[in-house]
């Protein structure tokens, strides 16, 4: 039997919290979901959290387990869970974060009612970090409505834990590209390319700061771990622009398109950028004309990086 409606869980390393995120999401009131919650090869004890939490669960949601016998990262771990999944509507939901009651309800009746690619909410930022508000949520990416043109060159479009996504986000566009990049990059780009996004302007998730499968931490500063780190975001925004592009051509828009003149004025500066860190064999080739302005743009733009990542150690 296929669902219409499911609920994909990935988790890693969230012994802490997955139970209180799982039981947000069985207690949901809503049309019956496939409940998918799969382990990227945990090495604490998240599995057997996992495992207690919905032991004896019955109706009516139905849920699925699985376990990664090895870590796949977060693309590819995502991309396997969209095919173990059935759901015409596939909802995020994060092992470390809690769905208010009535999310699922809510982006349901948004699905229904416009069918678009990405539905996304805003986020409770206070009642897991100490009762202390992030602003930074409330300027994120695709609440400023940008231009398309800004869309493509963006590196923070919505905030994943909140999303929902029509499976025809992956169907027509293909599977997240499997490395050195994040998924709400990708998504966000496709749904904003189609006109299809779907905002509700209602915090639907207690989002906790900081434990994300993503989050990096490191104390103290060095002039390498700065290279090493600037190495890896830029060859992130590579793959990310060159998706994008990708896609913007398969949506049907040509080379001389403002989205795609965009892109790939990001996609040089973003391998010149990267240039400056790699020895020279590793180089690149920068495309366009004016190479020498994209370089220069280049040196300035990884100099202010320096700089206030030197502040952000202080």
């Amino acid at each position: 039997m296929g669902f219409k409606y499911s609920v994909v869980m990935m988790t890693y390393n969230q012994q802490e919290f997955v139970g209180e995120a799982i039981s947000a999401i069985l207690a949901q009131e809503c049309a019956p979901l496939e409940i998918l919650i799969s382990d990227d090869c945990s090495t604490d004890e998240t599995w057997s959290r996992i495992d207690e939490s919905v032991r004896g669960y019955s109706s009516p949601h139905r849920v699925i387990l699985n376990r990664n016998p090895m870590n796949m990262g977060i693309t590819a771990h995502l991309n396997a869970c969209f095919r173990k999944c059935s759901g015409e509507l596939v909802i995020a939901a994060s092992g470390d974060d809690v769905s208010m009651p009535g999310r699922i309800a809510r982006i349901i009746a948004a699905h229904q009612k416009d069918r678009p690619l990405l539905i996304h909410s805003r986020v409770d930022s206070a009642t897991l970090n100490g009762g202390v508000r992030d602003p930074r949520f409330d300027r994120i990416g695709l609440l400023r409505r940008p231009r398309l043109e800004q869309i493509a060159t963006s590196m923070s479009l919505y905030i994943g834990a909140t999303a929902a996504w029509d499976r025809e986000i992956v169907t027509k566009y293909g599977d997240l590209p499997e490395r050195d990049c994040y998924e709400d990059l990708i998504f966000g780009f496709r749904a904003a390319l189609e006109g299809r996004v779907a905002f509700i302007d209602e915090e639907l998730v207690q989002y906790r700061v900081g434990h994300g499968v993503s989050t990096l931490r490191r104390e103290g500063f060095s002039r390498q771990d700065w290279s090493r780190d600037r190495r890896k975001d830029l060859r992130r925004t590579l793959t990310v622009l060159g998706e994008r592009l990708r896609n913007a051509r398969t949506f049907g828009l040509d080379d001389r398109h403002p989205v795609t003149i965009a892109i790939r004025r990001a996609l040089a500066l973003a391998q010149a950028r990267l240039n400056l860190h790699e020895v020279r064999a590793d180089r690149r080739p920068v495309p366009g004309l004016a190479r020498g302005a994209t370089y220069l743009r280049a040196l300035l733009g990884e100099l202010f990086s320096y700089r206030n990542a030197r502040r952000r150690s202080l």
